[in-house]
């Protein structure tokens, strides 16, 4: 029984070796069944090569749930904190999100060691494919980032466009005006002198005797 992070509790469960279930024998309160104990071939307590494949093992197990897009925190914090290396592979061959007939094959192994050589065929593959995976997201966040940039840019010019012909409206609108202005006034002060140039210059005949 471990104590979680999130302060829940989670309780595993491991049998002394593998068994094969058979007929039930009752179903209630509980459900019973004889069960048939399989051979299993352990390694030395002190085989270095199989200790540093459980690690790998469990190294592969935290990279892949951690890359993944759904949180796996209880299933990490369960692999870290899985001392047994024998427990710890069947922990994640049972647990890992893979098919049910994969799960079936790596745990009706019985040779233990050929049983986590297997599991670590499986976890590089996942962890290379959920890389790739990844890379692909981050690409396509790139490029969403990219032309969402871009569009940014082309507003930001279209709204200068926008203000520039709107001062410019404003300003032709304003020098008419003045204009209209400028000629009423000159014409006004002009016409008086025209007047009195045009009298003045005109001369009458003398009616005949």
């Amino acid at each position: 029984m471990m104590d979680l992070p999130t302060g829940a509790n989670t309780v595993i469960l491991q049998t002394f070796g593998r068994v094969r279930l058979g007929s039930p024998t009752r179903s209630r309160p509980y459900l019973r069944a004889h069960v048939e104990q399989l051979d299993e071939t352990l390694p030395a307590p002190n085989d270095a090569e199989h200790i540093a494949l459980v690690e790998s093992c469990k190294e592969k197990t935290i990279e892949y749930l951690r890359a993944s897009d759904s949180p796996h925190d209880e299933t990490v914090f369960a692999v870290k904190n899985i001392s047994h290396p024998i427990f710890s592979v069947n922990f994640i061959c049972t647990n890992f999100p893979c098919s049910m007939d994969e799960k079936f094959q790596l745990l009706s192994e019985g040779v233990q060691k050929k049983r986590a050589f297997s599991l670590l065929a499986v976890l590089n593959r996942e962890c290379q494919f959920a890389l790739l995976k990844q890379n692909i997201q981050n690409q396509t966040r790139e490029e969403l980032d990219r032309q969402q940039k871009e569009y940014d840019a082309q507003q930001r010019e279209i709204a200068k466009l926008e203000d520039f012909v709107a001062r410019n409206k404003v300003r032709a609108s304003t020098a008419k005006s003045a204009g209209a202005s400028v000629s009423g006034s000159d014409s006004a002060a002009v016409s008086p002198s025209v007047c009195e140039a045009v009298t003045a210059s005109v001369v009458l005949p003398s009616p005949p005797d």
